[in-house]
């Protein structure tokens, strides 16, 4: 199936964080750079993390379990680490 992205999806996200693609290396921004980057990035990783939330929370409610979701698990742990590395980073400012 060819699937076309219009309307909202079409336009460029701008209040996602760049990524390490689109950004200059940590090294080479400045402290309120880097916290700026963190605090997007921060919020990215919520949004994400509600996002899967919503999908497990009434599939479990329901008693259905699959791979995806044993993924959408996993993803949750990383996603922490993930919070938690950026709050160190931002502690260390």
């Amino acid at each position: 199936m060819n699937r076309t992205t219009t309307g909202a999806h079409a336009r460029a996200r701008t209040d996602l964080p760049p990524t390490a693609s689109h950004r200059p290396p940590l090294c080479e921004m400045s402290p309120q750079e880097v916290g700026a980057w963190i605090q997007a990035t921060r919020r990215a990783l919520e949004q994400k993390k509600a996002r899967e939330l919503v999908y497990l929370d009434p599939r479990a409610d329901r008693g259905i379990h699959t791979p995806t979701d044993d993924a959408f698990e996993q993803d949750q742990r990383l996603e922490a680490d993930l919070r938690a590395m950026l709050d160190e980073k931002e502690a260390s400012l």
